[in-house]
């Protein structure tokens, strides 16, 4: 169960009754917020966009970790293992 990225990441295996929990220290402070990180990551990818250069992430691993948090909730809705 993803209850909220930066707060909280609930794992759980099909069929046990525990799970275990991960909650981040790295968004303890207001200079880290998600709000302020995602803010500096677009400015940065707008700069390096403007002038012509490769952007600090490329898309491809933009694109998967979309495909890793999609195969997440399937593998949660179906629980089973998604293959990625």
């Amino acid at each position: 169960m993803i209850r909220d990225t930066v707060q909280e990441l609930m794992l759980s295996t099909a069929g046990e009754e525990t799970h275990r929990v991960w909650r981040p220290g790295y968004f303890n402070d207001l200079g880290r917020t998600f709000t302020n990180t995602f803010d500096r990551h677009v400015e940065d990818i707008l700069t390096a966009l403007r002038a012509g250069e490769e952007p600090p992430i490329h898309a491809r691993s933009g694109r998967r970790a979309v495909e890793l948090a999609a195969a997440s909730v399937r593998s949660f809705d179906d629980g089973v293992r998604v293959m990625t």
